[in-house]
């Protein structure tokens, strides 16, 4: 979910009565990067970012006020009531994180620090512990099928690019690219969409499964480190899904950064930890596992391309594609405990 500036006066004061009615005086408004507000208060800086007050949004976050664990979890010394991650202000909308003073994930991973990965698994699972509710079969269901049909339809588009490359006289050299290594992607796809596939048979699922509270875009960029502890902020794309989401982005991006850093990746050994606060049932594990095999970085790449969205000319083209192609071979060629292997 894009932000968006804050710019209108009438917005402006919007919100700084919002804030007053919450027991601030006199915060501080500015513009912050990337389109977020900053706000400096006597008890801490805050970011803000401005979201559709959609009511499936705000639905999901409405759930925190019924997990006052999961907020403590969450924001541990955000000062509104019930941990609030959302502040309402006269038809907009915003997500609250503190702005937190420390260094996050991306910087110490690239200083050869892993560390922090086991305090994180735990965080995580506190919030997904916490924050479980029982969803019935059927609906879990109606999401893989979905998901199955749309990595169907993205197998579909590469194979017909591959097909127009192969016929043109002069291709591009991403279609070159794309054409040297479509066997590799689609063989990642079609093993990911087995992964699916088995959990759509008649008697392959449980009565029920959990899903979490989940961030919804956890990456090494959004995790910080402080004196008081593990931060986690920019809440915007936030749902209710299977804590694979979580965990799957944020262990996706330690191997990439690990595997061209020649650290260590001891992915059982994470997920472990994870487990010791919540275990992961065997479909948890599965969707985790399908989620790495899932060529994401090439896909999202061949989408801009596929749409001509792609900044630069056809060097930079070139580079961001096989840049791509690297950061997904890395995370297949790491050491992965499949559990159907």
């Amino acid at each position: 979910m894009e932000s968006v500036p804050m710019k209108e006066n009438d917005e402006r004061e919007a919100l700084y009565r919002a804030l007053t009615k919450l027991g601030y005086r006199s915060p501080v408004l500015s513009e912050g990067e990337a389109g977020w507000i900053r706000m400096d208060t006597k008890v801490g800086t805050y970011a803000l970012w401005r979201i559709e007050n959609t009511s499936s949004f705000m639905k999901t976050y409405q759930m925190l006020a019924r997990f006052s664990s999961l907020a403590r979890h969450l924001m541990p010394y955000l000062p509104f009531a019930n941990g609030r991650l959302v502040l309402e202000a006269e038809g907009h909308a915003y997500v609250l994180s503190p702005h937190p003073q420390g260094e996050n994930a991306a910087s110490l991973i690239l200083s050869g620090d892993t560390s922090w990965i086991r305090p994180l698994m735990r965080v995580l699972a506190m919030i997904h512990r916490e924050s479980a509710l029982s969803f019935p079969t059927s609906e879990l269901k109606k999401s893989l099928r979905l998901l199955s049909e749309r990595w169907k339809e993205e197998e579909r588009q590469i194979k017909t690019s591959v097909q127009k490359a192969q016929h043109a006289l002069y291709p591009s050299p991403v279609e070159a690219i794309l054409v040297a290594n479509a066997d590799d992607l689609l063989h990642g796809m079609s093993t990911a969409r087995a992964g699916i596939d088995l959990y759509l048979q008649e008697d392959a699922l449980p009565v029920s499964y959990e899903l979490v509270f989940a961030h919804g875009a956890l990456s090494l960029k959004n995790v910080y480190f402080t004196r008081q502890g593990i931060h986690i902020i920019d809440w915007r794309q936030a749902t209710v899904d299977a804590p694979a989401r979580d965990l799957g982005r944020i262990l996706r991006e330690v191997i990439q950064f690990g595997s061209s850093l020649g650290i260590e990746v001891d992915l059982e050994g994470w997920l472990k930890t994870y487990e010791l606060i919540r275990p992961l049932s065997v479909l948890d594990r599965q969707l985790f596992y399908v989620a790495l095999y899932y060529p994401h970085e090439p896909l999202v790449f061949l989408k801009k391309w596929w749409l001509n969205n792609i900044q630069g000319g056809e060097l930079q083209a070139t580079r961001a594609f096989e840049s791509a192609l690297d950061q997904y071979v890395r995370v297949r060629q790491a050491p992965l405990h499949h559990p159907s292997a």
